[in-house]
């Protein structure tokens, strides 16, 4: 995630949760997060670079 978007998410307050992505915690439930347990490539580009939530999250959020 970039710089200027990590701003503009903690400035709206989503602090904790980008602070749990990248201490390598799922944004959303707080469980720590393993590449591996990825489905797709899909799932680990939303993960690095949209949401932070783990594959778990994903499906139940996005009901893959």
């Amino acid at each position: 995630m970039n710089e200027s978007l990590k701003w503009a998410l903690k400035e709206i307050g989503f602090t904790r949760e980008i602070e749990r992505a990248e201490h390598g915690f799922c944004s959303e439930c707080g469980e720590a997060v393993s590449i591996k347990d990825f489905k797709d490539e899909i799932s680990i580009k939303e993960y690095k670079n949209g949401s932070g939530y783990c594959q778990g999250c994903q499906d139940e959020i996005f009901r893959s």
